[in-house]
């Protein structure tokens, strides 16, 4: 399951997700209407008994990284916010120049991509004595899946690349007072600016936006495969 958020000109946006929060539903911008996210049932007359396991920290995505000498993977620590919000900003973290023409006040940051594992997946991670093992492997195919979300919105070229970062979350909202409802589901927060085959930095709007919005489906699909690849005869807890 995948759905993309269009963050808008606000710079808040940015830093709450820099924060590790993110909106956890299905909304096509941050102005749109709620629409919850579809948390994994929990198998009847079984309760999660333990702390969730499998956190991990944020981590930089896209090739387009390079060109400041982040390697893309590599943990997004607190110090890197800085830089992290001049790229969604459209400008360069090292001198603050604009990277892209057509930046203005009313211009997008970015996008919001989330990819969550399916139920069955998240119902084995409540349960499962390798549920660590069972996040690892969902932040496996997440990566591949953003690997090749990049590869379909560049056209495959070695000289072009998105940048951004992915946080991981491991339970979907829940109201105040309940227990929580295991959701493997990652945010690939992505800046909307991309290393352009030709050597120069391009605006993901119009044709480009809509194009990566396309992209979304495929990219979900390539995580599911990977998942299901990698959840291939991993034990099962029974009913």
């Amino acid at each position: 399951m995948a759905w993309i958020t269009e963050l808008g000109p606000s710079a808040v946006q940015v830093r709450y997700r820099l924060r590790g929060g993110a909106m956890c539903d299905r909304r096509r911008s941050i102005d749109g209407p709620p629409q919850p996210i579809d948390a994994a049932p929990v198998w009847d007359r079984r309760e999660v008994l333990r702390d969730l396991p499998g956190a991990r920290d944020p981590v930089w995505f896209g090739s387009a990284l390079a060109c400041f000498a982040i390697t893309p993977g590599a943990p997004l620590t607190p110090d890197q916010h800085v830089p992290a919000a001049a790229f969604m900003a459209g400008r360069h973290p090292g001198t603050g120049q604009m990277l892209v023409e057509a930046c203005d006040r009313t211009r997008n940051r970015g996008f919001d991509l989330t990819l969550a594992a399916p139920a069955d997946v998240n119902a084995l991670y409540a349960h499962s004595p390798r549920a660590a093992d069972i996040a690892d492997r969902f932040a496996a195919a997440v990566t591949a899946g953003a690997a090749h979300l990049e590869q379909r919105i560049t056209g495959g070229s070695r000289s072009a690349g998105l940048l951004g970062w992915i946080t991981w979350h491991l339970t979907a909202p829940r109201p105040a007072g309940m227990p929580p409802q295991p959701c493997l589901h990652a945010h690939l927060v992505i800046a909307a600016l991309m290393w352009a085959p030709g050597g120069r930095w391009r605006d993901i709007t119009g044709p480009e936006r809509d194009h990566l919005r396309l992209c979304v489906a495929s990219a979900d699909r390539h995580t599911a495969a990977h998942l299901r690849q990698a959840m291939a005869g991993h034990p099962r807890v029974p009913g």
